[in-house]
């Protein structure tokens, strides 16, 4: 028996007896089966009077009231262990000291005066989650359903499947940001209709079949558009999204996202008009300094976005840009105007020609490692975070594969070209 404080929680025996009670509890079994197991089980190894026994009981005692089920064989046995002082003669045998005793014998009583007062409700069986799975309901991509909303009407819209090794299937949805009366689902053009939010949701948190009715159509083009929604950083949804009220959509309707997307490099910038590809910034972290520089922009889904690496280290003064070449980077992704940091914390370091090395090169070419940041949401809160230097290289050989796979591919075009 393993005891590591004077609180009535605060021993193996119990932690065990208690956790295994509400395991069989959850499973369905009633109280007095379970009760009676583990007595049974105890008994064959420890007298009834054996110090070990009263945690056994105090488990008991509090699993049994939580679930709104006291017996009198294991309250009674309870009141016997703290009125005769047993339980201080055994904690005594352990070498617990007076001082510590006195706080046990406060719990006692303490632990005793709950177990007088009977819970108002017994917990709740708590279902194990794979019980809960639901599979994704037979909607198609392209389907539009639509689902009752206070007076009227929403509509949501299906996207796509994530199927990946180790997950379970999802179905990506948009949520249009209006709700329409019966009559304007007749004539409405989803594809121009502004979206309230995109998210992936398994099969338990898509509304009931019973509850939605499809009433359109659109034509969603695979390949290129689904590479643009993570700029809109697609998240696990539930069933609450469908129900919730909306006050801002997202910046694209159907249309754009589908047909709009232009992958290249763009003129497009922020409003910060003195932001450009190539620019170092210090962000101020409490007195701490996190170095981050921007390459290049493009348009995803008509939103300008500018993309950005950031240093591993953070320094107590702002480098200057040849300090920064033999340190370690990583990509953090796209910055959109809304998730660029705030201006009072950053202060501008310079602009330098090695950012033309990585300027439009995919991070996932560079490392296998960056794959994930290549079309990842860039957040002024990543700028705080402690990046593993597993994920990290030193900028001066990114720098140099870099050149080297530009290289190969200038050679290679002029092979073909030759051919």
């Amino acid at each position: 028996m393993g005891c590591w404080g004077m609180g009535i929680t605060q021993s193996d025996e119990y932690c065990e007896i208690y956790s295994r009670f509400m395991d069989d509890y959850n499973e369905g079994k009633e109280v007095c089966e379970i009760t009676s197991a583990i007595l049974s089980e105890y008994h064959k190894d420890f007298d009834d009077n054996d110090g070990v026994m009263h945690d056994v009981y105090f488990a008991l005692a509090k699993a049994e009231w939580m679930c709104c089920a006291q017996s009198d064989l294991v309250l009674n046995r309870v009141k016997e262990i703290i009125e005769s002082g047993a339980n201080i003669t055994f904690y005594r045998e352990l070498e617990a000291d007076e001082k510590d005793l006195k706080i046990r014998q406060k719990n006692l009583e303490k632990f005793w005066n709950s177990l007088q007062t009977p819970r108002s409700k017994p917990r709740q069986r708590r279902i194990d989650p794979l019980d809960r799975i639901v599979p994704l309901p037979p909607l198609e991509v392209g389907e539009c359903y639509r689902y009752k909303f206070g007076d009227g009407y929403r509509v949501f819209v299906v996207l796509g499947f994530n199927k990946a090794q180790g997950w379970r299937d999802m179905m990506r949805c948009g949520i249009f940001m209006k709700t329409y009366s019966a009559s304007e689902l007749k004539t409405v053009d989803f594809l121009r209709e502004p979206l309230h939010s995109i998210a992936c949701y398994l099969g338990e948190d898509i509304l009931a079949p019973s509850s939605i009715k499809k009433i359109a159509n659109v034509s969603v083009p695979e390949g290129k558009y689904t590479t643009s929604l993570s700029i809109f950083e697609i998240k696990l949804g539930n069933k609450k999204d469908f129900k919730a009220e909306f006050k801002t959509s997202m910046v694209a309707t159907l249309s754009q996202l589908f047909f709009s997307v232009d992958s290249t490099e763009s003129k497009v910038t922020f409003s910060y008009s003195d932001i450009k590809c190539g620019d170092l910034y210090a962000y101020n972290i409490n007195g701490q300094y996190r170095i981050f520089m921007l390459l290049h922009t493009r348009t995803m889904v008509v939103v300008p976005a500018i993309y950005c690496y950031a240093w591993k280290k953070t320094f107590a003064e702002i480098p200057t840009i040849d300090e920064l070449k033999n340190e370690y980077v990583i990509p953090l992704g796209w910055f959109v105007e809304q998730t660029f940091p705030n201006r009072d914390k950053l202060t501008y370091i310079g602009n330098d020609r090695f950012a033309d090395a990585l300027k439009d090169m995919d991070p996932s070419k560079l490392s296998e490692k960056w794959k994930l940041a290549t079309l990842a949401l860039a957040k002024e809160a990543n700028l705080i975070e402690d990046y593993p230097i597993e994920l990290c290289e030193k900028l001066c050989d990114t720098i140099q594969r870099s050149i080297e796979l530009t290289s190969s591919k200038v050679v290679s075009d002029e092979d073909k070209g030759e051919n």
